[in-house]
């Protein structure tokens, strides 16, 4: 597997762009996994990053993660990242 380095800048972008759709559904599991009501929104990977609304009663605050930082943690989800491709017609 070729270094990131080595790849070409078309290569670079869609390796980043790749890697964000990806961290942007750990993150919403993540977010699923310590608070189950919320409903998932929007999350598109962005030019630098990702993000992801939700749709909670109360919004998220800091106390909310922090209260929460013992009951899971992304490490503790077992994820398998694969890349499928599909000839959709």
């Amino acid at each position: 597997m070729a270094k990131f380095k080595d790849l070409s800048p078309a290569e670079q972008s869609q390796y980043r762009d790749n890697m964000r759709h990806s961290a942007a559904h750990v993150l919403a599991e993540a977010v699923l996994t310590l608070f189950p009501d919320a409903q998932l929104t929007i999350g598109p990977p962005i030019e630098d990053g990702f993000y992801y609304d939700f749709s909670v009663e109360n919004p998220f605050t800091p106390d909310d993660l922090e209260d929460r930082k013992t009951d899971a943690t992304v490490d503790q989800i077992e994820y398998r990242l694969c890349r499928e491709r599909s000839d959709a017609g």
